[in-house]
């Protein structure tokens, strides 16, 4: 594992953390979720159809999360490579 001290951080260790706090929170979310929809089912096919739409909503909603995560990360990416062409036709001038 290759340290990168050059922005402050080490990209190994807060991926470790993000994707560690991602598991914990949705392990949560999912445990506490189906106590919940078992407390508000009457019978097993109302569980059956609060299970499928609360699992469809995660899934809805952690696509959304990622997407945007990775669309600013790429973003952020593709205007520094921008900057850095430009400073190379600068110092190539």
């Amino acid at each position: 594992m290759k340290k990168n001290r050059i922005y402050g951080f080490r990209p190994f260790r807060v991926s470790v953390k993000a994707a560690g706090l991602y598991i914990i929170l949705c392990a949560g979310y999912i445990w506490l979720s189906g106590r919940i929809a078992a407390q508000f089912s009457k019978s097993l096919s109302t569980l059956q159809i609060i299970e499928l739409y609360k699992g469809i909503t995660f899934v809805v909603v952690t696509g959304v999360m990622i997407f945007v995560f990775f669309y600013r990360l790429l973003s952020k990416i593709e205007q520094q490579n921008r900057s850095a062409g430009c400073m190379r036709a600068r110092v190539r001038s």
